[in-house]
């Protein structure tokens, strides 16, 4: 007896149609990060507020956008340690800690070329194949932070770290600017971890005077944010690509703010 026979496209059509059911779907995750790039360690002293403030001097990136959301998540997390009495991104008086950030990252074209071409095999299929052909991008950073401490001694700390992200079509976007946020918050606690564990050994018994014989909690009146020229919050949120309105735009403001 013999088994009848199934067309090719016969058998191509179930398996788009069983594609097509698959649904959407996004995701991202770390692929690489330092041990202790997970979370800043708050390292708060009896010595209270006497701490010297950190100048943020000069942030470079390569590609250039890769520096557009790094300056302002770096004086976040370095206001979270509790070691300093401000962070600054124009130039304090008085003795300060310099600090200079500089971002290298893998390049993307041959992701995004191929991420192209998945866009327009499904559109031929009339989108059919969409949940079958996911964007993809690999994100691939080298963190450097070269820190000059108020006894003129320079430190450089090195943090390399890395992230996934996978999306149909309809998701891609956002899921590529969390596995960004996300590659790039962990180099960061990294190097914040360094530089704060550094802090004692570097400083000594050298005690930050304000100037002009105002004392710190003075100046941290005079201004509500220690941060200067701090971005809205909603500014951040819609950076990182979640519209106003949207649970995740709200979510953002409450993380940022």
């Amino acid at each position: 007896m013999n088994t009848p026979s199934v067309a090719p496209w016969v058998l191509g059509l179930w398996l788009i149609g069983g594609l097509s059911l698959s649904g959407c779907y996004s995701g991202y995750y770390l692929t690489k990060a330092a041990p202790d790039a997970a979370v800043v360690h708050e390292r708060g002293e009896p010595r209270k507020n006497d701490g010297f403030p950190v100048y943020l001097a000069s942030i470079t990136a390569h590609p250039p956008e890769e520096a557009a959301h790094a300056q302002y998540e770096l004086a976040r997390k370095l206001e979270t340690v509790g070691r300093y009495s401000g962070v600054y991104v124009v130039t304090p008086p008085s003795r300060v800690i310099e600090a200079r950030l500089k971002v290298d990252s893998s390049p993307q074209e041959t992701q995004e070329a191929w991420n192209l071409c998945k866009m327009v095999l499904s559109g031929l299929t009339a989108f059919l194949l969409t949940p079958a052909l996911p964007q993809t991008l690999d994100y691939d950073s080298v963190y450097t932070l070269q820190v000059t401490w108020p006894n003129e001694k320079t430190s450089q700390y090195t943090a390399a770290c890395g992230a996934h992200s996978y999306a149909t079509l309809d998701k891609y976007r956002d899921v590529q600017n969390l596995a960004r946020a996300l590659k790039e918050s962990s180099c960061l606690n990294s190097l914040v971890n360094h530089m704060s564990a550094d802090y004692p050994r570097m400083v000594g018994n050298a005690v930050y005077t304000p100037p002009n014989g105002t004392t710190t909690s003075q100046l941290e009146k005079s201004s509500p944010s220690r941060i200067q020229n701090r971005p809205r919050p909603g500014d951040v949120c819609q950076v990182l690509g979640h519209r106003p309105g949207s649970k995740a735009y709200t979510d953002c403001l409450v993380g940022v703010d």
